[in-house]
């Protein structure tokens, strides 16, 4: 029991054995291949966008949508008061 905790500890071992050969691979990468892969990524994360857009808008409808827009407009304050009108019915 008086022991210490040292004794007891087994030695450190690296889980995945790196290479240097694989290290200076990874590190070839130019800005150019960046770049390529950020407007991939942008590309593909609008067409997602726009095709779940479009099916959410399809899936509640155009009423819905477009109250959903009137409350944002309203939010947003480019519609200041709310129509009184819609309050009588």
């Amino acid at each position: 029991m008086a022991e210490s905790n040292a004794s007891c500890r087994r030695p450190v071992t690296p889980l995945v054995a790196v290479d240097e050969l694989e290290v200076g691979a990874m590190q070839t990468h130019t800005k150019r291949d960046h770049y390529i892969l950020f407007a991939l990524g942008a590309a593909a994360g609008s067409a997602v966008g726009l095709i779940l857009g479009s099916v959410l808008a399809y899936w509640l409808g155009e009423e819905t949508v477009s109250a959903i827009g009137r409350g944002l407009r309203r939010l947003a304050g480019r519609e200041p008061e709310p129509n009184f009108e819609l309050f009588l019915q």
